[in-house]
């Protein structure tokens, strides 16, 4: 079969035969064995291999760690190009990098991260970095909470303007907002950001970098449907150095998003009953009230890596169920699935996060 194309209904196939052979229904790590494809797919040309599918849809990840939502039905041609898939080392993504970078700017290595920047600046943005993935094994580890190695090199862009940045956005349909400084996109797998006032390193690269390392290294699937509240918890909680850098000696109290805990307690009063509740059911309080629902998340996730770390690890394992549909789960769903892992009183809980909170000096 290698070299030849094939019709689409073979392709849906191929994929049952692997999956069968696997026996998995969850995604596969790279390091597990599947073929390299090569797709026809609505004009364009794709190479890589299935990570998940179903009998409508497909994810299909590249070598560079690209994940693309597919139609089944709309995979014009396929062929296996090698028995096994390999993605990209970091050396390969530099090399790939520096042929589209130009001249102004560099790319530089440190550990996973290959990183894209002005002259001068992308290796000081690699190394601080890699050292926050550093800095999370070891906090990770010592919460129930194990990271494994990331599977594709992890990618970070520095433009150097918000022009350039906002065309960046575009490519990649990130909506464009003026108070946005950068994101991590699950599908091109990349951390984007831009200077400001010639500052690169600051809270939103640190931000940007602990969605990226969870998203690569076992706490979300990036084919999951993970709740807005837990990807924006566990970030605000881990952009904090202080959190990061905690050893064994650290109290709670040294451990706290500062920021974050000053806007909970100064919202305290205006802050409405079922606020825990709200935000598990749905994403609607980033879109109606974001500062609060952002506080609110860290102040929930902040208590349930304090105090429930082995709960938070069994939910965030659930959260991995694939999202074929791309829709998010009813809010009785997403009720549901907390409660059953951190119990049906939510008012109790929410009750316990507050008075945790208000504890400390």
């Amino acid at each position: 079969m290698k070299g030849k194309a094939n019709p689409p209904a073979h392709f849906l196939t191929l994929c049952l035969a692997l999956f069968m052979v696997s026996g998995r229904s969850l995604p596969l790590h790279a390091a597990e064995p599947a073929p390299k494809l090569q797709i026809e797919y609505r004009g364009q040309t794709l190479q890589g291999r299935v990570a998940l599918h179903n009998a409508r849809f497909c994810w299909f990840e590249q070598p560079d760690g690209r994940l693309d939502f597919l139609t089944m039905s709309e995979v014009q041609h396929y062929k296996i190009l090698s028995p096994s898939f390999s993605p990209l080392s970091v050396r390969q993504m530099a090399d790939q990098l520096r042929q589209v970078a130009g001249r102004e700017r560099e790319v530089a290595t440190s550990g996973p991260y290959v990183v894209v920047a002005r002259q001068g600046l992308a290796t000081p943005v690699a190394q601080a970095l890699h050292q926050v993935y550093r800095e999370l094994v070891v906090y990770c580890g010592a919460r129930h909470l194990k990271l494994s190695a990331p599977p594709f090199p992890l990618v970070a862009t520095v433009w150097e303007n918000r022009q350039a940045f906002d065309e960046a956005c575009q490519a990649e349909k990130v909506p464009i907002r003026a108070t946005l400084r950068g994101f991590y996109s699950r599908l091109s797998n990349r951390v984007m950001l831009y200077e400001e006032a010639g500052q690169a390193i600051d809270d939103t690269v640190m931000h940007e970098a602990v969605h990226q390392i969870a998203f690569n290294c076992g706490l979300h699937a990036r084919t999951g449907q993970t709740p807005t509240w837990i990807l924006e918890g566990l970030a605000t909680s881990l952009e904090s150095p202080e959190m990061r850098r905690s050893g064994s000696g650290t109290t709670a109290a040294e451990r706290l998003n500062r920021s974050r805990l000053t806007w909970f307690r100064e919202r305290q009063n205006l802050r409405s009953v079922g606020w825990l509740r709200e935000l598990v059911e749905s994403n609607k309080p980033f879109q109606a009230r974001p500062l609060d629902a952002y506080a609110e998340s860290w102040a929930a996730t902040f208590y349930l890596l304090e105090r429930r770390p082995i709960d938070l690890r069994r939910y965030l394992t659930a959260l991995e169920q694939p999202d074929w549909d791309q829709e998010t789960q009813s809010p009785e769903e997403r009720l549901a699935m907390f409660s059953h892992y951190f119990g049906q009183n939510l008012r109790l809980l929410e009750r316990e996060v507050e008075r945790d909170l208000t504890a400390f000096p």
